[in-house]
């Protein structure tokens, strides 16, 4: 494990802020592609119309891995400049949930926010098939799950503020 002396000033470089606004952009494009694909009906209400090039879903899909990769490297740079010492391997592989914990967030909500996008990236980065009838996973649509990307990594920033940013 690498340790930090004392008096060494702790000097992170990451990608941390690309990532973020490459998720954003990608968020954003997804919903202004949502919108515009959205059709009032006769006698009120909506329907979504086809997008043959998927737009608005291929970049929730780009949103959602960058907020996730987002959202390791900010906990793993606010574990740095706490602990003074990068984490070991099996620290990397403790959920979201419980590293924040570790850190100090005790907000239920946001950590359950937290294990939902958890979740919900896992689905989308190993793809299962859905068949008829055996339900689907929490998240719902991706549009969804870019949404609470957004709204799970603009919650931790408040929660657990990295002091050099």
């Amino acid at each position: 494990m690498t340790e930090f002396r004392p008096d060494e000033k702790v000097r992170i470089f990451s990608n941390l802020n690309v990532f973020f606004d490459i998720a954003y952009q990608a968020y954003q494009d997804a919903m202004l592609s949502l919108q515009k694909n959205v059709v009032p009906k006769e006698g009120g209400g909506f329907v979504i119309a086809d997008d043959p090039q998927r737009v608005s879903f291929k970049q929730s899909l780009i949103a959602i891995s960058f907020f996730g990769s987002y959202l390791d490297l900010y906990i793993r740079m606010k574990f740095i400049l706490q602990e003074l010492q990068m984490p070991n391997s099996q620290q990397d592989r403790v959920p979201y949930e419980e590293k924040l914990r570790y850190l100090g967030i005790t907000d239920e909500d946001f950590l359950n926010d937290v294990k939902e996008f958890r979740s919900g990236r896992n689905d989308v980065s190993h793809e299962k098939p859905i068949v008829s009838g055996w339900g689907v996973g929490s998240m719902g649509n991706a549009q969804d799950g870019a949404e609470l990307g957004l709204r799970v990594v603009t919650r931790l920033k408040e929660l657990l503020p990295l002091n050099f940013l």
